[in-house]
């Protein structure tokens, strides 16, 4: 399982989701993504989900929450984008 945020140093995690899933290794590019980040807009939401990740946590957050999403992300495959509803 892996946890970021969309806003890092020398690699934001848009494309760290992005290389991730292009690893030629189909273990490491399958791994559990749970994005946490300070950005709830709409777009920055989708956006990530349509990189395949697991879970979407917006800052800040509870320890309970935290525990579940990542429960809930190791169980489960990638979050359908279409499955949200279109973006306007």
């Amino acid at each position: 399982m892996s946890i970021c945020d969309l806003e890092m140093p020398t690699m934001d995690g848009f494309a760290f989701v992005r290389e991730l899933r292009r690893d030629a290794d189909t273990k490491v590019a399958a791994t559990p993504v749970l994005i946490l980040t300070g950005h709830s807009d709409e777009d920055h939401v989708h956006d990530a989900l349509a990189l395949g990740i697991n879970g979407f946590l917006v800052k800040p957050i509870s320890k309970g929450a935290l525990e579940s999403r990542v429960a809930a992300a190791l169980k489960s495959p990638p979050i359908d984008p279409s499955k949200l509803g279109k973006r306007s």
